[in-house]
């Protein structure tokens, strides 16, 4: 395991040790007081909402198989068992699987897995139906998301569909060019004791250069506030043709 890597897994292994459900959606008022019903009904309301956002968009998906990537203690895979037969559950934090372990009402449809290497191999090519990635690929280097953003594409069926959630830029110019260690700083002051969720940012040029060149295509591109006020995030639907896979 990278060192880059490793420590990735040990920040978000102490924020599922100290607050997961706060860690992963960081509402300043749910800070240690996330009730566990409102938490996973985030999930299903979001998963409807991006399943109606597709049938817009006149993609349609086969329920087989989906993959949550970044899935913490299972908000959204639980949400996608409705709609999937299988969902797999990937996340780098073993205190994240352990929980989502424990939590998870249908063990028999619904698989998580600890994955700390930068690659999906774990999973064969043309695994899944629907490969789905929201507010996680935000926080880690921009080298390990463009792997991963590789991998997606590889592990889905002819004529799936994956979804992901990048930011690209901060909206604060005074914020883009703060040095990090300063912004650590900053939190730190404002958390003591709690590990710091990084975040970086990967240009839409960038993004299609990654998805077109293992075969894949940027479908839709769509304005998202999932990475918070400071940033300009973006939601990309990735569909693969069938001749391609």
């Amino acid at each position: 395991m990278s060192h880059r890597i490793e420590s990735l897994q040990n920040d978000w292994n102490d924020l599922g040790q100290l607050d997961p459900m706060w860690a992963i959606l960081t509402e300043p008022e749910r800070r240690g007081n996330w009730d566990r019903a409102a938490f996973f009904e985030t999930g299903l309301v979001e998963i409807d909402a991006l399943l109606e956002t597709l049938r817009l968009l006149g993609i349609s998906i086969n329920g087989e198989r989906a993959l949550d990537f970044g899935c913490g203690i299972g908000r959204l895979s639980q949400a996608l068992a409705r709609h999937f037969g299988i969902v797999d559950g990937v996340d780098i934090a073993p205190s994240m699987i352990q929980l989502g372990d424990q939590l998870n009402p249908e063990p028999e449809r619904i698989h998580y897995h600890v994955n700390a290497s930068n690659d999906l191999a774990l999973f064969d090519d043309g695994t899944f139906d629907m490969v789905l990635s929201l507010i996680t690929l935000q926080h880690m280097p921009r080298a390990l998301s463009a792997a991963y953003m590789a991998e997606f594409v590889r592990v889905l069926k002819p004529g799936g569909v994956c979804v992901f959630q990048i930011p690209w830029r901060r909206h604060n110019l005074v914020m883009r060019i703060m040095p990090r260690f300063l912004l650590n700083w900053l939190f730190m002051l404002r958390n003591p004791g709690v590990p710091r969720a990084q975040m970086f940012g990967t240009s839409p040029a960038r993004v299609r250069e990654i998805v077109e060149s293992v075969g894949g295509h940027v479908s839709s591109q769509q304005q998202d506030e999932r990475a918070g006020a400071n940033w300009q995030s973006l939601l990309y639907v990735v569909t693969v043709d069938a001749e391609l896979a």
